[in-house]
């Protein structure tokens, strides 16, 4: 029972902090989770703006990704090809509701 309202307080300290962070602006909320890790023993949580993008604090870091001319051939290849797949959806499904209905019409 122990183990369960220990679960329980840690929930609950945890929905409080995230209140705290919250009501900071961006900035001062990234400082005091940089502050925060760099005081945890255990190794995880926020491990700094090394990343694309801060999953902790879930904004942008700022880089940068520019694609060569091959990617950006290959994706617009890959939207040509799914507009003309739904289109081509779209077409069939007219279709058969249409010869559905004149089934019904004639018949």
């Amino acid at each position: 029972m122990a183990d369960n309202n220990d679960k329980k307080t840690e929930i609950a300290e945890g929905a409080v902090e995230d209140r705290r962070y919250r009501a900071q602006s961006t900035d001062e909320a990234a400082e005091q989770l940089d502050r925060d890790a760099a005081e945890s023993d255990s190794g995880q949580g926020h491990t700094g703006h090394d990343d694309f993008l801060s999953a902790r604090d879930a904004r942008a870091t700022g880089e940068h990704y520019r694609m060569t001319p091959e990617e950006e051939k290959s994706r617009k290849r890959r939207s040509i090809a799914i507009a003309l797949g739904i289109v081509a959806f779209v077409v069939l499904i007219y279709l058969i509701t249409m010869l559905r209905l004149a089934e019904n019409v004639g018949g």
